[in-house]
């Protein structure tokens, strides 16, 4: 494994991105040099990417394609921050070119799944084929979670629990996990779920919202589970005067 000297040594999640090889790199890792400042741009561009700070990412990823145009690491990395950038157009090309490059991407795979237009029987599809190339993507388990909510909720908890055990600092899984649980009536479980998100991500100011919306639909549903279980007691009598008539009158 080759290291650069006068590289910082970055604390990466343990987690993200666990294939963290250079897919396709026989001809750079020939250059040692080459294949070393590609990895560290692409440590680089991952530290941005889950900061959210999408465009330092893409910069960084920049250098990493001039110097490997063709390797499918880079350009899926590249892809994924152009996407989150909100340049979809740039990252639906990549995604593509990646899968030229080898048509067993399941980071490729995954982008596609989010090309606009397409049916949801189709993204279901493409994210089926990404997890079934690598297990351990945790980004189109996620993705594939989020597809199947409204059509099996089940399996839909089941590949978000394997999606954040690979990689807990997944931004929106724990958003849809919580939605998920909240619909079955969990609003506990749900709150938990969020409780860890604020913790991971603790600018994640939707999750904030969400908790709190929880919390307020959790408290409303204890007041009426208490109003219907007290039994209904009617008030009880009140005295009757004699109309004011006063004795001796």
């Amino acid at each position: 494994r080759l290291e650069i000297v006068w590289a910082p040594r970055l604390r990466l999640t343990q987690f993200a991105f666990p294939d963290f090889s250079l897919r396709g790199s026989e001809a750079l890792s020939k250059n040692p040099w080459r294949f070393a400042h590609v990895k560290h741009k692409l440590r680089l561009g991952l530290a941005a990417y889950e900061r959210r700070d999408f465009a330092l990412a893409i910069r960084h990823y920049a250098v990493a394609h001039q110097i490997a145009p063709t390797n499918e690491t880079v350009l899926t990395r590249k892809a994924d921050a152009h996407y989150a950038n909100d340049e979809k157009d740039v990252a639906q090309e990549l995604y593509r070119r990646a899968i030229e490059v080898n048509e067993d991407s399941s980071y490729g795979w995954n982008g596609r799944s989010l090309e606009e237009g397409i049916p949801e029987a189709e993204a279901i599809s493409r994210l089926e084929r990404a997890t079934r190339l690598n297990p351990s993507n945790s980004y189109a388990l996620s993705n594939l979670a989020s597809k199947l909510v409204s059509r099996d909720s089940s399996r839909a908890l089941e590949v978000l629990n394997r999606a954040l055990a690979l990689n807990p600092r997944l931004f929106y899984a724990r958003h849809t996990k919580a939605v998920l649980l909240a619909r079955r009536g969990q609003l506990s479980e749900a709150i938990r779920v969020l409780d860890e998100q604020v913790e991971v991500h603790p600018d994640d100011q939707t999750g904030r919202h969400l908790r709190d919306d929880l919390h307020r639909m959790e408290v409303m549903r204890r007041l009426v589970h208490q109003a219907i279980a007290q039994p209904f007691m009617p008030p009880p009598p009140q005295p009757v005067g004699n109309g004011g008539d006063a004795e001796g009158d």
